[in-house]
């Protein structure tokens, strides 16, 4: 029964619904003028449903220039000039892709858990981008939408960081990346395990801080009526892979 009490809170804090960064508004206000692609167009179902990797995270975590949510943005650019510039919404989508992996609360693994964002030992703007940002855009605040830190660096959210962000994608969508579209899809696939992986390091690193007093009293109460031994190897065995999987985050990410 603790075995399974433990395992059910694991995949509860692991496997919730994704949050979504930047909201419809600030896409299409970051969107290149006059084009013929929207750059929601990667959140829409029917894309999601119709094209590879449409249900691939947005997120770009720890602000890797190798993120999946990168590389998903320039398969997308890359097919749309194979296949002649034929099909807006390849270029829409890797707007939006290349959009997301550059907002801030991307670079967490954002989850929602009842309705409510929960990110273990991130700062406390985490969650908040969209709803901070949308706000301000409607109230018509060009400054101090949302102020960070992040790598040791301030960064303030307001127009003139959405403007740049418009020109980085006009850029960006102008031109045919050069890898082939084999050797993205191999970045891709191999990016995404990894990536996954490191989405657990917070949820990790909460279940050390829970199950470390929870060892030690379990350990005490065993010496003291030297009952509940399997308790102890059942904890320390759970404790054990979790740290490990720690530290291959940390060696190998």
């Amino acid at each position: 029964m603790k075995l399974f009490l433990l395992t059910s809170l694991f995949f509860l804090l692991t496997f919730p619904a994704k949050v979504q960064a930047w909201g419809g508004e600030t896409h299409t206000l970051m969107c290149p003028q006059n084009q013929p692609f929207s750059c929601v167009e990667a959140d829409r179902p029917e894309f999601k449903t119709a094209y590879p990797y449409g249900n691939s995270w947005h997120l770009c975590l720890d602000n890797r220039p190798d993120c999946s949510a990168r590389l998903v943005a320039k398969y997308y650019l890359k097919k749309y000039y194979l296949e002649g510039e034929k099909d807006p919404k390849l270029i829409g989508a890797a707007a939006h892709l290349f959009q997301d992996a550059s907002c801030p609360d991307h670079w967490y693994p954002t989850r929602s858990y009842f309705g409510r964002i929960f990110v273990p030992f991130a700062p406390s703007w985490v969650g908040k981008m969209e709803g901070l940002v949308e706000d301000s855009l409607r109230r018509g605040q060009t400054e101090g939408m949302v102020f960070l830190k992040y790598g040791g660096k301030e960064i303030e959210i307001n127009q003139a960081f959405l403007a740049s962000l418009k020109t980085e994608t006009a850029d960006f969508i102008s031109s045919e990346p050069k890898e082939s579209l084999a050797e993205l899809e191999g970045k891709i696939n191999s990016r995404k395990n990894w990536e996954l992986l490191r989405s657990l390091k917070e949820v990790l690193m909460l279940l050390v801080v829970i199950l470390l007093p929870l060892l030690a009293f379990i350990v005490w109460r065993w010496q003291k009526n030297k009952k509940g031994l399997s308790d102890v190897i059942i904890l320390a065995s759970v404790l054990g892979v979790v740290l490990v999987l720690l530290l291959i985050i940390k060696v190998f990410y």
